[in-house]
């Protein structure tokens, strides 16, 4: 096999040396197929190195588009399931009579359901890998917004909005960790690639900016049940090509136990949060 690769790669250059030389014979310094004392060719250490077979994720270009794809998961589970809510609630509250603490409790649930899917990620991705999550979270979210459109009662929209935190942890997560495999041979490019799969969550934030209030201020706040229909419609699409792009990246293998984290790295971000509560509360 090897003597053949070898011969395909000097044939075209010795057509043309017979072609090109009109004098006396000269061998070509670039190409030297000549056998040393082994038998073996001086060209041998190059052909050995020579790809058998392009893979698609040894090209850049590919696996940005997979990235591009990928990136559509957090609009998802991000911007639609979680921050598109603050702007359909004023319509919802009115139409389904809620009262400010039962509007407050719904953005609870989905919160309690994101802390919960997210511990639920560290436990299961072990046995069933990041994709499989990956897949199942953008699925379930996808269902839940579709059924905030339907659903007539406050406890079912409690429920949903609580599967739907705890999915979109899931896709969240996972989504990350699988990015960061996408560039294993380039890996000055991964943190880049992280960046963007994150930007895709503040895509989703502008076209919910611009969609929505759209919408309720041409059909009015009756039309918060098309809202909902639409965000779901629109993440059917996102979630097929970010399930497609998890396909297309390699399970990151199990890396080493992890050290504990410290709290102290935590002590300053957790002192910005409770001063931004302490100063936003009534007083």
């Amino acid at each position: 096999m090897r003597d053949e690769r070898i011969s395909a790669i000097c044939e075209p250059a010795r057509r043309r040396n017979k072609r090109n030389n009109t004098g006396p014979s000269m061998k070509s310094s670039c190409c030297t197929c000549a056998l040393d004392s082994q038998g073996n060719s001086a060209f041998a250490p190059v052909a050995a190195f020579m790809p058998r077979q392009p893979s698609a994720m040894t090209n850049f270009g590919r696996r940005f588009w997979v990235l591009a794809a990928l990136s559509l998961g957090p609009a998802v589970a991000t911007s639609f399931a979680r921050f598109a809510y603050a702007l359909i609630l004023p319509a919802m509250r009115a139409e389904l009579d809620l009262s400010y603490s039962q509007a407050g409790s719904l953005n609870t649930a989905n919160a309690l359901g994101y802390l919960v899917g997210a511990l639920l990620c560290t436990h299961y991705v072990p046995r069933l890998g990041n994709r499989r999550l990956f897949s199942f979270g953008l699925v379930v979210t996808v269902l839940a917004l579709l059924g905030a459109g339907l659903a007539e009662s406050f406890g079912g929209q409690m429920a949903l909005r609580a599967v739907a935190g705890m999915s979109s942890a899931m896709v969240y997560i996972s989504g990350a960790v699988l990015v960061s495999n996408l560039y294993p041979d380039r890996p000055e490019v991964s943190k880049s690639a992280i960046a963007i799969y994150f930007g895709g969550a503040g895509a989703g934030i502008v076209m919910s900016g611009v969609g929505i209030p759209w919408l309720l201020a041409t059909l009015g706040d009756v039309a918060w049940r098309s809202a909902w229909l639409a965000i779901g419609g629109i993440s059917v699409v996102f979630a097929i090509a970010s399930i497609w792009a998890s396909r297309r990246i390699t399970e990151p293998a199990a890396g080493a136990t992890a050290r504990p984290w410290s709290m102290s790295a935590f002590q300053g971000a957790l002192a910005s949060y409770f001063l931004s509560g302490w100063a936003t509360s009534p007083t």
